[in-house]
């Protein structure tokens, strides 16, 4: 059995405060850069639409980080046994806050794709359209998975509850599953091969 007894009780707290809103402060940098110069020159559309709730999503994990943090994320476990808890439910929100925020981000690039070959490329705006439903589905599932690791929920950060918890295996294996079925529908859609294979690898980069 292994002693805790000679484990100091650091953090690295601070430091976990530190990345996440350096971060943040960038995004936000970045973002207000972006929608002034889309006002300015009166071209703001979808893809600006969806990165600002990107945007929100980003300042509400970030919310989630710093509250995890305050319950004890960045020590050892056993100096933070009674909030423990608090600190998993605050990772578990943060997660899911975090596949909105990579989703948003996505579809608002899929938007500018959209809107930079208005009016050409049928067929490239078909694929673009095939890979927005695809990270949709990709979305809901990685959240779904994200939500039944145990079940109830709260079994995660309280052991004691009746319940039952199941490997993150799960999420990795529906990621596959949303590969597998993207293959089978862009292999059985009526196009040329070179365009299936350039819908598979725009599929291939949404879902990772």
């Amino acid at each position: 059995m292994a002693d805790f007894s000679q484990i100091q009780n650091k953090t690295r707290g601070p430091q976990y405060l530190a990345a996440i809103w350096v971060t943040f402060a960038a995004a936000t940098f970045t973002f207000t850069l972006r929608m002034w110069q889309r006002v300015k020159t009166k071209s703001i559309g979808w893809d600006d639409y969806f990165i600002s709730v990107a945007m929100l999503s980003v300042t509400l994990g970030s919310i989630c980080g710093t509250l995890r943090v305050h319950y004890g994320a960045g020590r050892h476990v056993q100096y933070v046994l009674p909030t423990l808890p608090r600190a998993i439910e605050w990772t578990m929100i943060g997660h899911s806050v975090g596949y909105f925020s990579i989703f948003f981000v996505k579809i608002s690039v899929c938007f500018f794709i959209l809107r930079v070959i208005k009016g050409t490329h049928r067929t490239s705006r078909f694929s673009v359209y095939c890979l927005m439903v695809l990270l949709t589905l990709s979305t809901i599932a990685a959240i779904v998975a994200n939500c039944i690791v145990c079940i109830p929920l709260r079994k995660l950060w309280n052991p004691k509850l009746a319940g039952t918890c199941f490997s993150r295996i799960f999420s990795a294996a529906t990621d596959l599953l949303c590969v597998v079925i993207a293959c089978s529908l862009v292999t059985g859609l009526q196009m040329n091969r070179r365009t299936k294979v350039e819908i598979l690898i725009l599929s291939a980069l949404g879902l990772m």
